[in-house]
């Protein structure tokens, strides 16, 4: 085929047409390509809120963050005192910083609650303003930001009774401060740094902290019966304060003078009743925590004072327990020793006559009935040590040593010339005799010769509730009584027995390393 000169020149102008048009949709697919490819997503994990524990600096001071338990004793009256254990959960002005495309974790999350509503919000590092977003919180929820690489700040604000702030995010970071009128939202607030890196796994681990104080109070008088409280009072409490949310600090400047916060219980009378959580703005001060307790128509104010710092929740229980009983030179618990398995906490029985739970020696979890539980071991009786000691506050009770048990047998024994009591001051100054009629236990009152009526509380009593060696049938109950001793080589028990109307006897005696039997304390 022969072609002109002209026509070769215009086939030859059409391929460089086309080169040229395949080149430039080339490019403009790599640019298009390049553009998909900066287009970064941040995800957003909503794990909880924390104890606020900055991973950072965790070693050097999590003893003081962590959750725990304080105790201290309140006198009540000469009957009754208080026992008041405080647990805390939480921290104050501890920042959570870093940088890289992964925040920092804490410890001790618990999940944040259904229906929660919360607001992120996204600022440069220079804090201008780049976007915000509000959710309400569903379990697995995992907002996400298409942003471009570049360091960003992350501020995550949201409220645990479901009611955002109202907060105008859209503006510099370092001018955002809101007027909070009163605690009367449980504020959570978290803020991050960044580093939005293109082709990587941008995630936001995102744990709030509580900004505010909680107060939570519970009565409980198990051990005695029923009681009543009224409202109580909480201070400090300021009307007034602002939030920054460049920081999350509180300022108290302009906030006026402190007012006491109402401390109500939906329920006012009972055995363990429980007050409504009360949200504060404190300051971190010195706080007051008051309750008017009523027990046996008396009526007094409880009042704890502590520290009660910003973010942190206060549970306080207020355990009304009988005094300890004096004699023999020494004070012993108003009841014998309980464990419970389920909580693992130890407590009183709710009355001088009441049994016990039966311990082996040296094993500080009480003996498991009906399960084999023959011999001591440390699965089923936990660890060596003294049971009394971990009865709240912890380290105030101990064992009854042998030397303290003679000394309590001289005090009951009479002398040559006879003792100082009646009606037969040449017998023994005890009583066998039920505690409160037949109904109740067969067992030994000390110091007196006759049955102390309404006053059974206020005498050591020790029940024939008799042991447990090598079986889980006791054959001694009603007939012997047992307890547990500290003596100078190991363990002994201090024994009972006698018939209703007579002294009856009490003596040292040896304990087999199988028999488990009852714990009444002493204090230290």
């Amino acid at each position: 085929m022969n072609y002109s000169k002209s026509n070769l020149i215009s086939l030859r102008g059409l391929v460089v047409f086309f080169a040229l048009f395949n080149l430039l949709v080339s490019a403009c697919q790599k640019d298009s390509a390049s553009n998909k490819i900066q287009e970064t997503v941040v995800k957003v994990n909503m794990s909880g809120v924390g104890n606020n524990v900055d991973i950072a600096t965790k070693s050097s001071t999590s003893a003081r963050r962590s959750s725990g338990t304080e105790t201290t004793i309140i006198p009540f009256n000469d009957e009754y005192s208080i026992v008041a254990s405080v647990k805390t959960v939480g921290s104050s002005n501890i920042s959570t910083t870093g940088s890289g495309n992964k925040a920092a974790v804490t410890e001790q999350v618990t999940a944040l609650k259904t229906g929660t509503q919360y607001t992120i919000a996204v600022y440069s590092s220079a804090g201008a303003y780049v976007t915000h977003q509000s959710f309400t919180y569903t379990a697995g929820q995992t907002p996400q930001f298409t942003l471009p690489p570049a360091n960003y700040t992350f501020v995550v604000v949201a409220s645990g009774n479901n009611t955002l702030p109202s907060i105008n995010f859209n503006q510099a970071l370092s001018a955002i401060n809101w007027n909070v009128p009163t605690a009367s939202m449980d504020v959570m607030y978290f803020k991050q740094a960044l580093n939005v890196q293109e082709g990587a796994a941008n995630i936001l681990d995102v744990i709030l902290k509580h900004k505010f104080t909680e107060v939570k109070v519970t009565v409980d008088t198990k051990a005695i019966g029923t009681s009543q409280v009224a409202t109580g009072t909480v201070t400090p409490n300021f009307p007034s304060v602002t939030f920054a949310l460049e920081n999350g600090t509180i300022d108290y400047t302009g906030a006026g003078s402190s007012t006491n916060a109402a401390l109500t219980f939906p329920t006012t009378s009972g055995t363990e009743l429980v007050s409504n959580p009360l949200l504060l703005l404190t300051q971190g001060q010195s706080g007051s925590i008051t309750v008017p307790v009523t027990i046996n128509g008396t009526t007094k104010p409880v009042n704890h004072t502590r520290i009660l710092a910003e973010g942190v929740s206060y549970e306080i229980t207020l355990r009304i327990q009988r005094n300890g009983i004096n004699i023999g030179g020494g004070t012993f618990s108003p009841g014998n020793l309980l464990y419970n398995p389920s909580t693992g906490e130890y407590s009183f029985a709710p009355s001088n006559g009441a049994r016990g739970d039966y311990f082996f020696s040296n094993y500080v979890k009480a003996k498991l009935m009906n399960v084999g539980n023959i011999a001591p071991n440390s699965t089923d009786n936990g660890a060596g040590g003294d049971p009394c000691a971990l009865v709240y506050p912890l380290d105030y009770w101990r064992l009854p040593t042998e030397a303290e048990a003679n000394t309590l047998i001289d005090a009951i024994t009479p002398p040559p010339t006879g003792g100082n009591w009646t009606p037969n001051p040449y017998q023994n100054n005890t009583l066998v005799d039920y505690f409160n009629g037949p109904t109740t236990d067969l067992g030994m009152f000390y110091g007196t010769q006759t049955h102390p009526a309404s006053n059974n509380e206020t005498y050591l009593f020790l029940g024939l509730g008799g042991y447990y060696e090598n079986t889980d049938q006791s054959g001694t109950v009603g007939t012997q009584g047992r307890f547990l001793l500290k003596s100078t080589t190991g363990y002994t028990s201090l024994l009972l027995t006698g018939t209703q109307g007579t002294t009856g006897f009490t003596q040292i005696a040896a304990l087999n390393q199988n028999a488990a039997v009852q714990v009444r304390c002493i204090k230290k």
